[in-house]
């Protein structure tokens, strides 16, 4: 769909969920604070201009926390930096219907700049919270200055004692594909990293996966949760 912005709109997408309009917009991998000119963040403010019901930010993290395995769903109940800032706090009936639709509740979720790949590095952050990403703490901070309900949900692609294969962060750009010559050139040169990638790749497809199904049974829940909501109110109008 056309973004409201007129930019261009392939990262943008639209459709009809158990009888409710959806907007799916795909910001990438990782958020460019530092920049004034950041195209997603431009977009997302304009989406959120229309009002919606709810802002659900999902995606792909690293386990911190020692009981977290590979492809499960996690909800956080705050987002936070590790270099200081506010803590933002998720909506939480929204945590309550995450949970009722399969996810697990766990209590942080630190955003990074970087992919952690090291599973000491892991370990440092896991005093500090249970799941890291790149990119869900700038989401929610900007859906924190509207009224809009708010919720980050991720599944898991690599756990606290995985070491993820050095240089993984160049094997990837922005949209999630794979730059075939930079993975070329790291299979040639150290070939010895070829299970590891083909690990983390099945544990990341895997959550993937897992992750649109949960999307699948989330809305569904929404919806219920939505019309008994209603039917709640015109029974209390028609007292």
């Amino acid at each position: 769909m056309p973004t409201p912005v007129g930019l261009k709109g392939r990262n943008l997408y639209r459709g009809a969920v158990f009888g409710n309009n959806v907007d799916v917009f795909l910001t990438g991998i990782g958020w460019d604070a530092g920049k004034t000119a950041n195209p997603p963040r431009y977009i997302l403010r304009e989406l959120l201009k229309l009002e919606p019901d709810v802002c659900v930010s999902s995606g792909l993290a690293g386990g911190l926390a020692s009981d977290l395995r590979a492809g499960e769903v996690v909800a956080a109940r705050a987002l936070s930096l590790r270099t200081g800032g506010d803590v933002i706090h998720c909506n939480a009936n929204l945590l309550r219907l995450a949970e009722e639709a399969g996810a697990r509740v766990k209590r942080m979720q630190v955003t990074e700049p970087h992919i952690v790949s090291e599973a000491s590095a892991k370990a440092s952050l896991a005093t500090f919270a249970d799941f890291v990403d790149m990119e869900g703490y700038y989401i929610l901070q900007i859906v924190s200055g509207t009224n809009v309900p708010a919720i980050s949900i991720r599944a898991i692609s690599d756990t606290h004692e995985d070491n993820l294969p050095s240089g993984i962060e160049k094997l990837v750009d922005r949209e999630g594909h794979v730059q075939t010559l930079p993975l070329l050139k790291l299979v040639l040169r150290r070939p010895s990293q070829i299970p590891s990638l083909v690990d983390f790749g099945s544990k990341s497809k895997g959550a993937a996966v897992g992750l649109a199904d949960f999307l699948d049974r989330f809305l569904e829940v929404l919806d219920d949760n939505s019309s008994e909501a209603q039917a709640k109110r015109e029974r209390v109008a028609a007292r």
